[in-house]
């Protein structure tokens, strides 16, 4: 009886052992191939908009300083939907392997965008709106038509640690925005964008 006692302690003791090797997150790099950073979904019908249809990027600056991406200026929201709806998104990551890409487990999902574009604990907030100058200002508007965004100048981190080991190699991340009205109807417009690039291991 002590021998399997003790045995089943060794066994549980490995166990925790390695869920805290595996709990240890590993850093990884994304660099985006392209210099605009967003491209245009493939093969999607015309109610499929993509992100340079909603926003209006001729006062903001995109400049690639080697193999970095420098955000600044202003942005503003071209999307002309009912302050009544409810913006869901997505973030789904694809992997290119044997010619065609393949979805992998790194996914986030939004129920409602415009809440977590101002919390602190959310992605949107950590990659894109902490960096907003004029925060107070737009946080009750959402993206709604004619909201400008004022950025300090940031740059644009792909990189994020996460809890399990993924292969390195070519990437897109596919970005969707979904409006439903206050009967949880799913409009017609849809937004679809991707980002496409090499995904390896950062040096820490």
């Amino acid at each position: 009886m002590e021998n399997t006692k003790l045995r089943m302690y060794w066994i549980s003791l490995k166990v925790l052992i390695l869920l805290l090797g595996l709990a240890r997150a590993i850093r990884y790099r994304f660099d985006a191939e392209n210099d605009e950073i967003f491209t245009r979904c493939p093969n999607k019908p015309s109610n499929i908009r993509t992100i340079t249809d909603i926003f209006d990027f001729s006062e903001f600056n995109i400049k690639d300083n080697g193999g970095k991406f420098i955000l600044s200026g202003k942005l503003t929201s071209l999307w002309n939907y009912d302050p009544t709806d409810t913006l869901h998104g997505s973030i789904i990551a694809f992997r290119y392997e044997r010619r065609e890409w393949v979805s992998t487990v790194l996914s986030i999902f939004f129920n409602d965008m415009c809440v977590d574009l101002y919390n602190e604990q959310k992605y949107w907030y950590k990659f894109w709106t902490k960096f907003v100058v004029n925060l107070e200002d737009v946080k009750s508007k959402c993206l709604i038509n004619g909201t400008t965004f004022i950025h300090e100048p940031f740059q644009l981190n792909f990189g994020s640690d996460v809890p399990i080991m993924v292969p390195e190699g070519r990437y897109k991340v596919v970005i969707v925005f979904k409006l439903f009205d206050k009967e949880r109807n799913e409009r017609n417009t849809s937004i679809c964008t991707e980002i496409i690039g090499e995904l390896t291991k950062a040096k820490r």
